[in-house]
């Protein structure tokens, strides 16, 4: 996509025209006005108290807790994951406005194929999207042959209607090893293609058939059923295939590949978003057919996991859609487990989750058979927190003794730790205690306990930062970020800042680049004007956001921050006089620690008194005097 369009400054700016930052992302976002910008929880962490603003005047958002922010085209990115022109190709089509092409033969060179470091045969996400969708076109054709009439046969009687069958376009692929092959091969499809997304595989012998001038491939579906699988914008990723006869594997899903993730998917959500939306909930089943029968019953904010447990990337994903999760897992044994597997990753993450568990032996497509429908509802009504329902499991057992009550302690401990909010921690001990009979302080002693073992097994995650390093700021930059606001509001600032030249002592990278953009622009505008003048020209904040933060999201949090984040109240000229002093003194106070670990270096290393003296005297001519202003 990249190559194939030019995604220049002037389209940024006629595509952000178009396009309504509020209205983009109330669609994601519940949001309500705040005096004339609008608030809501933030979508890219987990909060209880709204720090996610979003400015109607100046096109931009921004969040104070987690530091994400930007424009339009920065928050699509960010929320939907993908690259900087996939999310301007998104909001382009949105508005009907055609990327401007480059040329033809460039863009095919440079990005339709490539090959990787080992020489493999790569391709563009474009050709990897287009031939799982020439896949599902052949699956679905065969599904409704002659052959595939006995398969469409046993999904209506696993009550799967012909409708929901045309609606998601489920396929079949047949029992031989090669149908798919013969066909890409008579249609010219290069055969590496359809083997990078895992519908060919390669033979390999113990030789390795990849010393041969041409591979031998054959297809990796036969005989099953197949469920398209999609991603957020619709866009198919890969095949879950369950099989019709005895193969081991019960369901085959596509292998990992640059656009199939199974971690980060979740089957049906691209069509349950608006549903979760609407009920402020999200219902997470296991398995194809369990989601496409909840589907049809009218349950429209389902989701479901392709054969593997609820990841962090999961959670992360309906996250930024809803913040109550309903998990619904069979009635068997490993259901149960399954269940308390997910609910640690759930309240870890700060979602209201809450269980339900289907009678022994049933999960959703069986039940909604042989039940119905508002049995199911009332299933989901009955959900239980999960705490209560681990307290639930361990007092079933009806033993009264004081082992058994502080074993279902033990049990609930380390969900209760899980929890990130103190207050609601305390509100569940003293629940607890009222339950087993036992004190408060007994429960909460325990639950300390199991968060101490939790941090001792679980080694500390990366630290995760949106935005900029935070902790640097506050010891350096604040002020450099403070001069950086005023520079874009007050033509006397800029002015100051051009005398003293002060942008080149920023200690903060970013802020650098961006204070020089500034001076960079105000000379460029002054040399078209043929004047003096300091002024900005026009558009400047949202032609800044793009060149610089369009794909730079620490720059775009930046900007968004100096944008929204009220300007202190005074005289602009000498607050930023106080900002250019500070930052003096920040750089000499720099300087002089760098001079004294280079002298204590020199004199650990031995090194001859010329060069001592020398470094002294730099000491005390460059950076005392500076100390004492």
């Amino acid at each position: 996509m990249a190559a194939l369009h030019e995604i220049t400054p002037d389209f940024l700016q006629q595509l952000k025209d178009k396009v309504h930052i509020v209205d983009i992302i109330s669609e994601y976002v519940p949001l309500r006005q705040a005096g004339h910008d609008f608030k809501g929880l933030c979508p890219f962490h987990s909060e209880k108290t709204p720090s996610f603003v979003v400015s109607s005047d100046k096109q931009l958002y921004h969040c104070f807790g987690c530091k994400a922010g930007g424009d339009v085209i920065a928050f699509v990115q960010q929320y939907e994951q993908v690259s900087f022109p996939e999310a301007v190709a998104l909001l382009a089509g949105r508005v009907g406005l055609e990327l401007p092409r480059k040329g033809e033969s460039e863009g095919r060179s440079s990005h339709t194929r490539q090959r990787d470091s080992q020489g493999n045969q790569r391709f563009s996400r474009d050709l990897l999207y287009r031939i799982n969708a020439f896949a599902g076109q052949y699956f679905q054709k065969n599904l409704h042959s002659a052959e595939g009439r006995k398969v469409l046969d046993y999904l209506v009687s696993r009550g799967i209607h012909p409708k929901t069958i045309r609606q998601f376009q489920l396929g079949f692929a047949s029992p031989s090893w090669d149908d798919f092959l013969k066909l890409c091969a008579s249609r010219r499809i290069p055969l590496e293609l359809p083997a990078c997304v895992g519908l060919l595989i390669e033979k390999r012998s113990e030789s390795d058939q990849r010393q041969k001038k041409g591979a031998d491939y054959y297809d990796r579906f036969r005989n099953r059923v197949m469920f398209p699988i999609y991603d957020l914008r619709r866009k198919g990723v890969g095949f879950g295939g369950r099989t019709l006869g005895s193969d081991s594997a019960k369901y085959l899903n596509s292998p990992e590949s640059e656009i199939f993730n199974k971690s980060s998917l979740l089957y049906g959500l691209s069509d349950a978003r608006n549903g979760m939306r609407d009920h402020q909930c999200a219902i997470v089943v296991e398995g194809y057919v369990d989601w496409l029968m909840m589907w049809q019953a009218g349950f429209t904010n389902v989701a479901a996991t392709m054969g593997t447990a609820l990841t962090e990337e999961h959670i992360k994903l309906l996250k930024r859609m809803i913040h109550s999760v309903i998990l619904m897992f069979d009635g068997d044994e490993a259901g149960v487990q399954a269940a308390d597997r997910s609910l640690f990753l759930c309240l870890s993450a700060g979602l209201d989750v809450k269980i339900s568990i289907l009678p022994k032996g049933s999960d959703p497509a069986s039940f909604l058979v042989e039940q119905s429908i508002p049995a199911m509802k009332s299933i989901i009504e009955g959900a239980e927190h999960p705490i209560d329902f681990r307290l639930r499991h361990f007092l079933e057992k009806r033993d009264p003794s004081l082992q058994a009550r502080l074993r279902a302690v033990e049990g609930v401990a380390p969900l209760i730790m899980s929890i990130p909010e103190k207050v609601e921690r305390d509100l569940h001990i003293h629940k607890v205690s009222e339950k087993v009979g036992l004190d408060e302080g007994t429960v909460a002693q325990y639950c300390l306990q199991a968060g101490r073992e939790e941090r001792l097994h679980k080694s500390p995650p990366a630290e995760q930062k949106r935005g900029f390093n935070t902790d640097v700021l506050d010891r350096y930059a604040s002020s450099e970020k403070l001069l950086v606001q005023l520079m874009l509001v007050d033509e006397g600032v800029r002015l100051l800042v051009i005398q003293e030249g002060i942008v080149n002592q920023f200690s903060h990278e970013k802020l650098g680049l961006i204070g020089k953009y500034i001076i960079e622009k105000v000379r460029e505008n002054a040399k078209v004007s043929e004047t003096e003048s300091v002024s900005l020209p026009p558009n400047f904040a949202s032609r800044m956001m793009s060149e610089l933060g369009g794909r730079d999201l620490e720059i775009a949090s930046i900007l968004s921050e100096i944008a929204i984040e009220p300007l202190p109240p005074g005289n602009l000229q000498q607050i930023a006089r106080d900002c250019l002093e500070r930052i003096r003194k920040d750089s000499a106070k720099e300087t002089a620690r760098l001079l004294r670990q280079r002298l204590l270096d020199a004199e650990r290393e031995g090194k001859d008194t010329a060069e001592i003296i020398d470094l002294l005297k730099k000491y005390q001519d460059l950076v005392q005097p500076a100390l004492k202003r």
